[in-house]
């Protein structure tokens, strides 16, 4: 559709950006594009990744390739993040009284959190009882965020790579007693299976047998089943001869032509997992 909304899903790991983009189509997703490229980033006190001018310009030259309207999915793959399980505050108490309790509830059940803290939450699925707060240095996320609203893309929702896996498998319909594995630039993120509640680890242990992607090109551990994010999309593939070639809508290349599949599709679980994200904000306290 003409004015159809992109959704970007950006996986934006220490100097490397991996971006996809889907639009609706009715029922079903349009895969309308797919990008990687080197971004230069510095480091900050703590060693995490933080744009730097280079960084602007980078997402600008990109920026003009996009059409006009566009939902901005971003997840920093660098940031270290805080899975925390908390008691459900009172459902009579308004929205900012909860946000007062949860935050003074997680500051005390994690003392050593920095002051300036980025963080939300949602309901455990698996026990109505409690909640999730997700978290993170707020120093971290600032310079994120004007670099892209400088660059023009504002991001809609901030997410975290174990839940852009989870999604992402669910909608494969991946094995639910075997973990997810995501082999990365420095360790692999480690999440749970879908079948139990949501928890991850990152680190460089191996799991035994495990739903398997990784960034780049490799060996596949023995027991992991490497999968790839694009099985979730095979309904909008115009042609069903061709499962690697998605084709683009009116309005894409003016010849019209296919947008074949990176040559490595499991690098691209995260960034599908993003676009694929809910449009309700998160990160917004």
């Amino acid at each position: 559709m003409a004015f159809d909304r992109w959704r970007i899903g950006m996986d934006m790991a220490p100097d490397v950006l991996r971006a996809l983009a889907l639009s609706r189509d009715g029922a079903q997703w349009r895969c309308r594009g797919w990008w990687q490229f080197p971004l230069p980033m510095a480091r900050d006190a703590q060693g995490d990744p933080c744009p730097m001018a280079g960084t602007v310009e980078a997402l600008r030259r990109w920026r003009r390739q996009l059409p006009r309207r566009l939902s901005v999915r971003l997840c920093l793959t660098g940031l270290p993040v805080t899975l925390t399980r908390l008691p459900a505050p009172d459902r009579r108490l308004g929205e900012t009284a909860r946000g007062w309790y949860l935050e003074s509830q997680l500051r005390r059940r994690l003392p050593s959190l920095p002051a300036a803290l980025a963080w939300d939450w949602c309901h455990d699925a698996a026990h109505p009882e409690r909640v999730l707060i997700v978290s993170a240095r707020l120093s971290a996320l600032l310079p994120w965020r004007r670099c892209l609203r400088a660059a023009g893309l504002p991001v809609h929702r901030l997410d975290i790579a174990a839940a852009a896996l989870r999604r992402m498998a669910r909608a494969c319909g991946r094995h639910p007693a075997l973990p997810l594995v995501h082999q990365c630039f420095s360790g692999a993120y480690h999440v749970a299976p879908l079948a139990q509640p949501l928890d991850f680890v990152f680190s460089t242990a191996s799991a035994p047998a495990c739903n398997f992607t990784r960034t780049e090109p490799g060996t596949v551990p023995e027991g992991g089943e490497l999968w790839s994010p694009f099985d979730a999309l095979r309904a909008v593939s115009e042609r069903p001869s061709a499962p690697h070639v998605r084709w683009w809508p009116g309005g894409g290349p003016a010849d019209g032509g296919p947008v074949p599949l990176p040559d490595w599709p499991a690098a691209w679980v995260i960034a599908v997992g993003l676009a694929l994200a809910p449009e309700e904000r998160l990160w917004s306290r």
